[in-house]
């Protein structure tokens, strides 16, 4: 009885570790986060004084032919937000972001001849202690 129960809630554990993964942004450019909606939304944390490293997150999703347009709203980011095809790494569009007192929105149309696998990387900082959306 006792071993059955923790065979349980060791599976339960598993589980809720899993979903958990699935849910987390990628730091990792081999294993990017899948998007599976139209909509994005992360932080990027305040490092500590004196810290320059940038924090990147990669996501990959499937462009079709024709127009995409990817729309960025952020709030007390500095960075960049770039698009890449999968196969080789081909930068498509480059969006540079500086950090202001207000919410910054900004966009960029890419067209796709044929469809692809495409690699989005967002990487930057917080120009302050507040964490950037």
């Amino acid at each position: 009885m006792i071993r059955s129960r923790s065979k349980v809630l060791a599976a339960i554990v598993f589980a809720l570790l899993a979903v958990s993964a699935v849910a987390a942004q990628s730091t990792d450019q081999a294993f990017p986060t899948a998007v599976r909606a139209n909509e994005i939304v992360g932080s990027i944390k305040a490092r500590d004084i004196g810290d320059a490293r940038l924090t990147s997150y990669f996501y990959a999703f499937n462009g079709d032919q024709g127009d995409i347009f990817v729309n960025v709203v952020t709030k007390n980011f500095d960075g960049d937000v770039d698009i890449f095809t999968v196969d080789g790494l081909r930068p498509l569009t480059k969006i540079v972001i500086f950090a202001d007192g207000a919410t910054n929105e900004t966009g960029r149309i890419v067209y796709l001849r044929r469809p692809e696998r495409l690699l989005l990387r967002i990487q930057g900082r917080t120009p302050n202690d507040d964490p950037a959306t």
